[in-house]
């Protein structure tokens, strides 16, 4: 069964941070379209589907969590029900691994079993209506455009057809942008699937983008100072500039940078504040050789003003170079 953290699973509380919901426009649209196919879902002639895409730990999986924090499995007298479902395509996928990874997910005891394409459809379907789904997510669905061909986008592209066909669940997909050749390669698929919603990296430079990260950090502390203790550094005015020099501009970021530092601070049983921050920053994107003179934005004798090069610095978090770079998710998960 899928399992994020602890916080995601039932009788499992979650961490503050992951109890707000960001009033990011991307995360708002994508939360609609959800509803949307979810009402269309019993009566349309073939399942409407949801796609989001952006960059790396701008936030989707963090949606996917909220939003399966919102449909959380249970369990009654007729056993399991999940009515939504999630799973990540694997590292080397294959319309074979895929299928048992929903399985898996779906929790399904005999996920890893032999069987022909039509048996594992039928499996699907079959444990798909004993659980109650709903919907299912799909995360990482760049991983097709990575390591295969067009052969295998098009071989997972018609087992997703012809899952929504058998079982009328619709989907959601996750992904890097580089995903988009997925669709493009399966004209039925693409027909299905809405356009991209994409996630953005938010740039300090335009005003709207700015506000929209100030105001995302000021949601969370204020919910935070409600349940937890702070030090004086958190009225610092330079918080909410420190953050996004932390994170690029990456909500995603921002996210488990708060979920680490929520942690310590039930570790140490401390007041939140700008060290437990650090912590989390330290942890989540990059240790202390990652940054330029190794002064991260928590860092004591870090200028928490806006500079060109403290800008510069932002930029690159998350990129091809700077701290914690990559392509996508590999040695840093989303």
């Amino acid at each position: 069964m899928q399992v994020f953290a602890y916080g995601y699973e039932p009788g499992h509380l979650p961490a503050v941070v992951d109890r707000i919901y960001i009033q990011a426009p991307w995360f708002k649209e994508a939360k609609t379209s959800t509803n949307r196919v979810l009402r269309m879902a019993p009566n349309a002639r073939k399942e409407n589907n949801v796609n989001l895409e952006g960059p790396s730990r701008s936030g989707k999986t963090s949606l996917a969590r909220a939003l399966l924090r919102e449909n959380m499995p249970k369990r009654d007298e007729s056993g399991l029900q999940l009515p939504w479902g999630y799973f990540r395509v694997p590292s080397v996928p294959s319309s074979v691994v895929v299928a048992q990874q929903l399985l898996r997910s779906l929790g399904d005891a005999s996920w890893s079993q032999r069987r022909s394409p039509v048996e594992r459809l039928d499996r699907i379907r079959e444990v798909a209506d004993m659980v109650g789904l709903k919907m299912l997510i799909v995360d990482d669905l760049h991983r097709l455009v990575d390591s295969r061909g067009t052969k295998v986008q098009h071989a997972v592209a018609d087992l997703f057809i012809d899952i929504g066909d058998e079982t009328s669940v619709p989907f959601m997909f996750l992904g890097l942008e580089r995903m988009a050749p997925v669709f493009n390669v399966n004209e039925q698929l693409r027909g299905r699937t809405g356009a991209a919603i994409r996630c953005l990296r938010l740039d300090w430079r335009i005003k709207s983008q700015r506000e929209l990260f100030c105001n995302s950090v000021e949601a969370v502390t204020k919910k935070l100072r409600l349940e937890m203790p702070f030090d004086h550094t958190m009225t610092d005015l330079t918080l909410a500039f420190r953050l996004y020099c932390s994170t690029g501009g990456l909500l995603g970021y921002l996210i488990k940078i708060i979920r680490v530092a929520e942690y310590e601070r039930l570790r140490k049983m401390t007041p939140m504040g700008f060290e437990l921050l650090r912590r989390g920053v330290l942890s989540v994107v990059g240790k202390p050789a990652s940054w330029p003179g190794r002064k991260d934005p928590f860092h004591p004798d870090f200028v928490g003003e806006v500079s060109d090069e403290a800008l510069r610095l932002a930029a690159q978090v998350g990129r091809e170079v700077g701290p914690n770079a990559s392509g996508g998710r590999g040695a840093h998960s989303k």
